[in-house]
C-alpha cells in the first residue's frame, strides 16, 4: 500500500481544486476557493456531485482515501458522475480501512455488479445509516452481494435507507434482499426498489421478509412501483404492508411524502 500521496493522487486533487476568483455578477464578492485535498483530510462530508468524475478519477479517489485515511470523513456523494466498477473497487478499499461512516451517496454513475460487490463487503461494519446505489447498471448479483452482507445482525446495524432503485435486479436478486432481510437490517426504515425489474417471485420473498423481518420491525416507506409484477405479486406486498408500512404499488409515484392519500397501502 502506498505510504504518499504520489503525482497520480495529487494530479486528481489538482483537476477538482480551484482558487478564489471575484464574483462575475457582484464584483465586490470573492468566491471562496475550494481545496480538494484539504476537504477530504478534515471534512465531515465530502461532497462531489456532477463534478464530472471518470471512472479513473474514482480510482484516485480511492488511492487518496487509502493513503490519508480521513479520521473526519463520514458522507461521500458522487452522484451524476461516470464512476465505474473500477473506481467503486478502489473506493471500497479505501472506506473499508475508515472506523465508520454515516453516508454513501453514489446514485446515477456506471457502477456494475463488482463494484457494487466491492461497496457491500467495505462498507458493511462502518455503522452507514444511508446506502444510494440509484440508477447504476448492476443486477441480481449485485443484489445478492449486498444480500449477503445484509443478512448477518452484526452487519448494518444503524442502516436506516438502502435505495437500489431503477437499477436491473430482477427476481432472484429481490429474493435474496428478501431472505437477507428476514434477519438482518432490523433499524430499516426506507427500502427503494421501484423501476427495477421484479416480478412475483420476488415479491412474494419481500413480502414474506415484510411480515417477519426487517419490514416487521422498523420499515415505514417500500417505494416498489413500476417494476413488472401481475396482481398476484401485488397482493402479496400489499397485504404484508398494510397497516404497518407505507407502499406505493402503481404508476405514477406518490405526490407527497407524508400523505396517506398518495399511497396504495
Amino acid at each position: 500500500m502506498a505510504t504518499e500521496i504520489d503525482d497520480d493522487i495529487k494530479a486528481f486533487f489538482t483537476k477538482f481544486s480551484f482558487e478564489s476568483a471575484p464574483s462575475e455578477h457582484f464584483p465586490l464578492m470573492e468566491l471562496p476557493g475550494y481545496d480538494c485535498q484539504e476537504k477530504l483530510a478534515t471534512a465531515e462530508i465530502f461532497y462531489q456531485s456532477e463534478k464530472g468524475y471518470t471512472d479513473m478519477d474514482g480510482v484516485q479517489l480511492g488511492r487518496a482515501i487509502q493513503v490519508m485515511r480521513p479520521a473526519t470523513l463520514r458522507q461521500i456523494y458522487l452522484t451524476k458522475n461516470a464512476v465505474g466498477d473500477a473506481g467503486a473497487i478502489s473506493i471500497a478499499a479505501g472506506i473499508k480501512l475508515l472506523e465508520r461512516m454515516d453516508t454513501l451517496h453514489l446514485s446515477d454513475n456506471q457502477i456494475g455488479d463488482a463494484g457494487v460487490a466491492a461497496l457491500a463487503d467495505a462498507t458493511q461494519s462502518l455503522g452507514l445509516t444511508t446506502i444510494v446505489l440509484t440508477r447504476n447498471p448492476f443486477g441480481n448479483a449485485g443484489a445478492k452481494a449486498i444480500a449477503a452482507t445484509l443478512a448477518k445482525p452484526e452487519n448494518y446495524e444503524r442502516l436506516e435507507w438502502l435505495f437500489l432503485n431503477e437499477t436491473r435486479i430482477a427476481d432472484e436478486g429481490a429474493a435474496a434482499l428478501g431472505r437477507a432481510l428476514l434477519t438482518g437490517c432490523r433499524q430499516l426504515n426506507r427500502l427503494a426498489l421501484h423501476g427495477n425489474q421484479i416480478g412475483d417471485e420476488g415479491c412474494r420473498a419481500l413480502a414474506d421478509s415484510l411480515n417477519k423481518g426487517a419490514g416487521a420491525q422498523a420499515l415505514e416507506f417500500l417505494y416498489f412501483q413500476n417494476n413488472p409484477f401481475t396482481e398476484e405479486g401485488k397482493m402479496a406486498i400489499f397485504n404484508a404492508c398494510r397497516g404497518k408500512i407505507r407502499c406505493h404499488l402503481g404508476w405514477p409515484p406518490p405526490l407527497g411524502m407524508l400523505n396517506p392519500e398518495d399511497w396504495d397501502v
